[in-house]
């Protein structure tokens, strides 16, 4: 489960702008329909009564697991890819991201292991109205500093800047859509309302007074219908779930980018692309369907 990973280079960051070869339609159709069939189905991962001791000491060994980091993220250093990405935020968008220096994340099941809520900047608050809402005149000072991304994490729910969004090897982005301009705007209000709110160390869905990451985001927007599913017991939804949520053709969510960071270099990959990632984590095939980006420096 430990990641053994690459020292960043010296050489500065290139996009390689060559697009990959388009994948047959047929095949990712095909792709798709067997990963619907596949993820999530395994995520028990560690033996139940492990888990059962891990669970006494959850808050400790939680705490303990977040200090493991081996480098940044390779996003975080690649200025250009950076730039591709933050203009095509809005609120609530949804930055799903892993980086394999991670020891917390490579612990979880999955292609994919966080989830961090884009609420907005000041001007965009204004716009809609909310600046001057009870639950966001607490957050102006951070929010105008650049926190604009709400997470649970440990120790509470925070909000955080794109630089720690950016400190990942891959980041999916998706867009919620809301039925109305009011909806969008109470669930906004609902997610500062959390700030606080302690971190669930158990993972466990059927609680409120605590949240994991992904427990925040279907808590507060319930119109999305992200389901989760039984892990040990108690519902969890797992990062990769609402990316497929989005891949099967929700209304609600919908797929917009996906970038993947190696020490030098980053790429732009398509939702094929995505599609087989999260095909050959599940299915454990590595020649399932792979394509260029999901081949390389992992």
């Amino acid at each position: 489960m430990f990641a053994i990973t690459l020292m960043l280079g010296l050489a500065a960051c290139t996009h390689l702008a060559s697009a990959p070869s388009p994948i047959d339609p047929s095949v990712e159709r095909a792709t798709l329909a067997d990963l619907n069939a596949v993820c999530c189905r395994q995520a028990e991962e560690f033996p139940r009564p492990l888990v059962a001791i891990a669970d006494l000491g959850a808050p400790v060994f939680g705490r303990i697991t977040r200090l493991f980091e081996s480098r940044p993220g390779y996003l975080s250093d690649k200025l250009d890819a950076q730039a591709h990405l933050r203009p095509q935020f809005r609120p609530l968008d949804m930055a799903l991201i892993t980086s394999d220096a991670r020891l917390s994340n490579n612990l979880l099941p999955g292609a994919f292991s966080h989830v961090a809520i884009y609420l907005g900047t000041e001007s965009e608050l204004r716009r809609m109205g909310l600046w001057d809402h009870p639950s966001i005149v607490p957050h102006q000072a951070e929010i105008a500093g650049g926190g604009v991304f709400i997470e649970a994490v440990s120790p509470a729910v925070h909000l955080a800047p794109f630089d720690h969004v950016f400190n990942a090897d891959r980041l999916v982005l998706l867009r919620s859509h809301l039925p109305s301009a009011s909806a969008r705007r109470e669930a906004i209000a609902h997610f500062y309302s959390h700030i606080g709110t302690p971190f669930d160390y158990r993972f466990d869905g059927s609680t409120e007074d605590c949240l994991f990451c992904t427990e925040l985001a279907e808590h507060v927007l319930q119109q999305l219908a992200l389901e989760s599913a039984p892990i040990y017991d108690r519902p969890v939804l797992l990062p990769d779930q609402i990316i497929l949520t989005a891949l099967n053709g929700s209304r609600r969510l919908t797929f917009v980018d996906y970038v993947e960071a190696y020490p030098l270099r980053w790429e732009v990959g398509s939702r094929a692309d995505l599609i087989a990632k999260l095909h050959t984590r599940w299915r454990g095939d590595p020649g399932a369907a792979r394509h260029p980006i999901t081949a390389g420096l992992n």
